[in-house]
């Protein structure tokens, strides 16, 4: 049986209390969002490359009433970067963005992405998705690795 050998780090205990610390703070969070974001550079990058773009202009109605207008490349533009709201762990998601307020409305994209019964579907996330998840793994470790670095060199 081999006896295990043991490696001493210098200001561990003192670098745990501070990732303690920064997690409890939510510094961690806001460390890492920028990180996150840059990382999901390329998969809005593809979305956005695969969107479908419509050939004429279409319009919403409630209620008898027109309620919105949308040109061709509504969809394209309205696809984003955005932050999940959760003040324990740094979170982003490419997506869709919609709502009235909005000046590009996505709200259609999941039917766009999946179909209808009167329109087939036309995957753009998926496939989006599926292209560059390996690269938005490592440049989010990366980015990640640099961020602890930088904590570490702070103590």
């Amino acid at each position: 049986v081999m006896g295990r050998q043991l490696i001493e780090i210098e200001g561990f205990e003192k670098l745990q209390k501070s990732i303690e610390r920064a997690a409890e703070t939510g510094q961690a969070r806001r460390l890492l969002i920028p990180v996150l974001k840059s990382a999901a550079r390329p998969t809005l990058a593809a979305a956005k490359q695969l969107a479908p773009v419509g050939t004429r202009i279409r319009s919403r109605t409630s209620g008898g009433k027109k309620v919105a207008t949308y040109y061709p490349g509504n969809l394209r533009k309205s696809l984003g970067i955005l932050t999940v709201k959760d003040k324990a762990n740094a979170s982003i998601i490419v997506a869709i963005r919609s709502g009235s307020r909005r000046k590009y409305d996505g709200y259609y994209g999941h039917m766009v992405e999946h179909g209808t019964v009167n329109s087939p579907a036309q995957p753009f996330m998926g496939p989006a998705f599926n292209k560059t998840k390996g690269m938005v793994s490592k440049k989010a470790e990366r980015g990640t690795l640099k961020v602890i670095q930088r904590q570490l060199n702070k103590i």
